[in-house]
């Protein structure tokens, strides 16, 4: 098992909160991927387990694997793929959502049932659970932030 040392990062996370909550902030950051480094990579049991330590030895949730075609998965994924909503009234650079996989990528703006929305599910009232995102800054610096749900 590898371990890793995560290292908390409040306003970072915040940051990150923030646009993921579709928030106006304008910092020129790009949401590269998902970080695998506290989630069961391949899922466990039929889970995406999310840990909270970096020995991979407890959780206090998952995300579903199987996206709606039935395909396994990480559950989870970062789609840079730019386009606009509300007749051009808001641009976006791309997505987080679940794995569809949509060919040729209209991901990001796949109709309604099309497996869009990921599943975190939780096993344990007030436990908290970290997704983590690799971003870069600037095309330069890279990071890795958490959002905490």
């Amino acid at each position: 098992m590898k371990t890793t040392i995560f290292k908390r990062k409040p306003l970072a996370g915040a940051v990150i909160c923030s646009v993921l909550g579709l928030s106006p902030m304008a910092f020129a950051a790009t949401v590269d991927s998902v970080n695998t480094d506290n989630l069961s990579v391949p899922p466990v049991e039929g889970k995406t387990l999310v840990y909270t330590d970096a020995d991979g030895t407890a959780s206090f949730g998952w995300i579903d694997p199987i996206n709606d075609s039935g395909d396994v998965g990480l559950g989870i994924s970062v789609y840079n793929e730019a386009f606009s909503v509300q007749q051009g009234a808001y641009d976006f650079d791309g997505c987080i959502m679940a794995q569809p996989d949509l060919q040729p990528n209209p991901n990001c703006l796949a109709p309604g049932d099309s497996g869009k929305r990921f599943k975190l599910k939780t096993t344990e009232t007030n436990g908290p659970i970290d997704l983590v995102f690799n971003i870069t800054v600037d095309g330069t610096t890279k990071l890795s932030v958490s959002c905490r749900t």
